[in-house]
C-alpha cells in the first residue's frame, strides 16, 4: 500500500490539492513522497509537515552510523523551525530530549546535536 499512497500523494500534489494529498497519506501512507508532502505543507501546516520527518528519522537512528548524524541533525533543525512556527517548540524540545535519552551512548550523535544547538 505505501506505493499506492505515494502515487496518490504525487498526483494530488501535482494537481495542487493538498487536502487530497494528506487524505491519501493518512489512508495509505505517503511512502517515498513524504518529503514532497512535507515541503508542500510547510507553510500551511508546519507541525504536520515536521511530523512527517519523524518515521524517517527514527529509521535513520535505528542503527549507529556516524555518517548519518549530520543529515539527521539537519532534519532536526528543519523540524525545529517548523515546530516554532506552529507554536509547539516545547513539543520539539521534548522530542529531542527523547532522542538524547535513547541514544545518549552515541557520543558522535550527541556531539552533532550539541554543535547544532539541539
Amino acid at each position: 500500500m505505501p506505493a499506492q499512497g505515494a502515487a496518490l500523494v504525487e498526483i494530488a500534489l501535482a494537481e495542487g490539492d493538498l487536502p487530497a494529498a494528506w487524505q491519501a497519506a493518512g489512508t495509505y501512507g505517503a511512502g517515498h513522497r513524504w518529503r514532497e508532502l512535507a515541503a508542500a505543507s510547510a507553510e500551511a501546516m508546519p507541525r504536520e509537515s515536521a511530523d512527517l520527518s519523524r518515521p524517517w528519522l527514527e529509521d535513520e537512528l535505528r542503527y549507529a552510523d556516524t555518517q548519518k548524524y549530520r543529515p539527521n541533525a539537519d532534519t532536526l533543525l528543519v523540524m525545529r523551525n517548523l515546530y516554532v512556527r506552529a507554536g509547539a517548540e516545547a513539543d520539539f524540545v521534548e522530542y529531542v530530549a527523547g532522542i538524547r535519552s535513547r541514544f545518549g551512548r552515541r557520543p558522535s550523535l550527541m556531539k552533532e546535536l550539541a554543535r547544532r544547538g539541539l
